[in-house]
């Protein structure tokens, strides 16, 4: 019996593919998650697909490099996400989700009291 191995690599792994601000990275019951990726080289047809998902998001494109998600993530936690560029996987990234509560306590003036 012959079992056919699938190997997945990068399209091209000189590409960086960086999340923007991913200490702010919230989601909630009522605002779900939602992130910026950057790469320096301009991309077309960026989507990502979050382990656990079935559907890819795909991007809205805000300028030459950045690419703006919305999703239907409303649960913190740690996932994990294959980014594309049309169909070549080009980068994995790793979300790391906190509750919109977490928020809160970050600037407020309070928090230093507890």
């Amino acid at each position: 019996m012959v079992v056919p191995i699938i190997e997945i690599t990068l399209a091209n792994p000189n590409i960086v593919v960086e999340l923007i601000d991913s200490d702010k990275i919230f989601a909630s019951f009522r605002k779900p998650l939602v992130f910026t990726l950057f790469c320096k080289k301009e991309l077309q047809n960026v989507s990502v697909v979050i382990e656990g998902k079935n559907t890819p998001y795909k991007a809205e494109k805000k300028g030459l490099n950045h690419h703006h998600f919305i999703t239907d993530i409303k649960q913190p936690g740690t996932y994990h996400a294959n980014v594309f560029d049309g169909d070549n996987l080009i980068s994995i990234i790793t979300l790391n989700v906190r509750s919109e509560t977490q928020k809160k306590g970050d600037g407020d003036d309070f928090s230093g009291m507890f």
